[in-house]
């Protein structure tokens, strides 16, 4: 009952976020806005919360933290309205509707101020380091993007002027919704993978494997973005919303693409974060590529891409280390007697 995914993730643009798309106000009974330190209990909480949620038969969404893919940034059920998220850097919130829908919970208040106030300089160094290594693994991830949007532009030039359009015309066709299906045209943007200090990690395959998917291919993926926005754009103009999920190397472009109201997914097949799963039929974007792609084509600049990707990913690694380091720190002064209490009394409040 539970779908995994990412709200937010490391990008060549620095860090970023689809929060505001975890869930609209228009959908909301209320949306909790969770602030407080590293190690006060937030993502324990969400995910007890998003437990409680499944032990009565409810679908909960778990967005994990691109940075330690093991804790949440947030926990959503759309059946009550209700959600939960980490609204601390980097991905600050506010409520936007106080009171009404929008709540804030401090987690602070579970923290002993005068055992962590012994820790002060501790905590000063550690998150002096943990900064320059974030800023020198950013500084090489935007290295990357360079790498990787120079690639894509210059195979862009290949794909044959109204191909993709059309094509994607014809698979609209599948946009076959039921009369009388209360729906409000949205397109959601999330993410199903991100590169994170454990490696590249994708979601996609529990994501997918309810529906059914087409999987989208070419030579090295020319023309798949572009096919996946115009089936957006088509599903959007047919009254279907949908859920892009974009791309972590390049996050303006839709790495797969979920139509929840028909249950279709139409996936990204190869590259780093290729959908792996079983497919309906596999969508060849071959001929929609010029002939003169195949003498042009070239390997060169993928051992390079790699070994940045290896460092990028080394320096996230060295830097979570210190954020863990932190949070033990904090964690250390958490009163865990009263943040239970709280717990319970939040999931008896939800479940009622």
């Amino acid at each position: 009952m539970s779908k995994n995914m990412f709200a937010g993730a490391n990008s060549p643009m620095g860090f970023v976020d689809f929060f505001d798309n975890i869930m609209v106000a228009e959908n909301a009974r209320w949306r909790y806005f969770l602030k407080g330190s590293s190690g006060s209990g937030k993502s324990t909480f969400m995910k007890k919360i998003a437990a409680a949620l499944e032990e009565k038969g409810l679908e909960v969404e778990r967005f994990h933290c691109a940075n330690d893919v093991e804790s949440l940034d947030a926990v959503a059920n759309h059946q009550r309205g209700i959600c939960f998220m980490d609204a601390t850097f980097p991905h600050s919130r506010d409520p936007q509707m106080p009171i009404i829908i929008d709540k804030i919970i401090d987690f602070s208040g579970f923290i002993d101020g005068d055992k962590i106030a012994n820790s002060r300089e501790e905590i000063a160094q550690l998150t002096r380091v943990k900064r320059g290594l974030s800023e020198k693994a950013a500084g090489y991830f935007g290295a990357l993007g360079k790498i990787y949007r120079a690639d894509r532009a210059s195979r862009k030039d290949f794909l044959i002027g109204g191909s993709i359009n059309k094509l994607a015309r014809e698979w609209a066709k599948n946009f076959q919704v039921k009369e009388g299906t209360n729906r409000s045209i949205l397109n959601r943007q999330l993410f199903l993978s991100a590169v994170t200090p454990d490696g590249l990690v994708s979601f996609a395959e529990g994501f997918f494997s309810e529906c059914t998917v087409y999987g989208v291919f070419s030579e090295q993926a020319v023309g798949v973005g572009e096919f996946l926005e115009q089936m957006r754009n088509e599903a959007n103009i047919h009254g279907v919303s949908t859920e892009s999920f974009h791309n972590p190397f390049a996050p303006d472009a839709i790495e797969h693409l979920y139509l929840p109201e028909i249950n279709i997914a139409f996936a990204t097949l190869g590259g780093h974060f290729g959908y792996s799963g079983n497919v309906a039929e596999k969508i060849d974007l071959t001929r929609c590529i010029s002939r003169k792609f195949v003498a042009h084509k070239e390997e060169k600049g993928n051992g390079l891409f790699d070994s940045v990707l290896d460092e990028v990913i080394r320096l996230m690694k060295n830097s979570r280390s210190h954020h863990f380091g932190i949070e033990r720190l904090y964690s250390g002064a958490l009163d865990y007697g009263r943040l239970d209490e709280f717990t319970e009394q939040m999931i008896g409040d939800i479940l009622l």
